[in-house]
């Protein structure tokens, strides 16, 4: 299928649902169609632009662009595949109360709720009731910010999380391992 539509905006950077952005994108005047879903946006050269995505902002469908798509698929290649980072924790985000901050500018962190036996958190002593404020000095206020630090070539290093445990500030190395593909 082949639609003719306008370019109705170049723009960016585009805040991503995983607390990171894109940093340039393109928006054609017609809504998301499931038929042009991840099909090529050309010119009226036949050169590719980049990737209609499912996205929408204002009734415009979104666009990747091709140097963005074709930059992030030679990383992906060259990594091997994907790869995602994993600490073996689940979190809630939370407001830090002032008498635990210590004096400290983070307001927010990850309470850890739950701790997967044998995984990296356990392995570095992380307790349930921790707040991890940090890690590797970015502070943490959104469990998708620290997924989006998990990322890439993390995986096998330490890294140093800061947590707040009752009143005391600890910093803690923790060597970040690989999430299965497989679901448990």
């Amino acid at each position: 299928m082949a639609l003719v539509t306008n370019v109705a905006v170049v723009g960016g950077p585009l805040r991503t649902g995983r607390g990171s952005s894109i940093e340039r994108v393109i928006r054609v005047a017609m809504g998301p169609h499931g038929a042009v879903t991840g099909g090529a946006l050309v010119d009226g050269d036949g050169g590719w632009l980049g990737f209609v995505t499912g996205a929408e902002i204002r009734g415009t469908a979104v666009v990747l662009p091709s140097a963005i798509a074709l930059a992030a698929a030679k990383q992906i290649v060259d990594r091997g595949g994907e790869r995602q980072g994993f600490l073996g924790i689940s979190t809630l985000p939370v407001k830090v109360p002032e008498r635990q901050r210590g004096g400290r500018a983070n307001t927010h962190g990850l309470l850890i709720t739950a701790i997967s036996p044998s995984s990296p958190a356990d392995g570095a002593g992380l307790l349930v009731g921790d707040t991890i404020t940090a890690f590797a000095g970015e502070p943490l206020s959104d469990p998708e910010v620290l997924l989006t630090l998990l990322r890439g070539d993390r995986i096998g290093k330490p890294v140093t999380l800061t947590v707040v445990r009752g009143t005391e500030h600890k910093d803690v190395p923790v060597t970040v391992g690989e999430r299965s593909s497989r679901r448990d």
